[in-house]
């Protein structure tokens, strides 16, 4: 019999990560006005998982982006959002 994971316990997650543009992607870019001052997107991520009541989980997210859409002429910007996963 297979083990299912318990959603009964909270979770707390981290990331991190780096995204890059192809060249070609970076001449044909079209994010913004069009001015693209390239740099490498970095974005660390923090979430914490808990169950409400059965079958309801709530997660509240943090994700802080460095050089938004690959232009460091915008951000950092810091998001915050909230998950919601409803199952019967």
């Amino acid at each position: 019999r297979r083990s299912r994971p318990r959603r009964g316990r909270p979770h707390l997650g981290l990331a991190k990560g780096r995204d890059l543009l192809r060249q070609d992607h970076k001449v044909v870019a079209i994010i913004g006005d069009g001015a693209l001052n390239y740099g490498r997107e970095r974005i660390v991520e923090a979430y914490y998982d808990f169950k409400i009541i059965k079958g309801i989980v709530v997660a509240p997210d943090f994700q802080h982006v460095t050089n938004p859409a690959y232009n460091r002429d915008r951000g950092p910007v810091s998001i915050w959002s909230v998950r919601f996963h409803w199952q019967m």
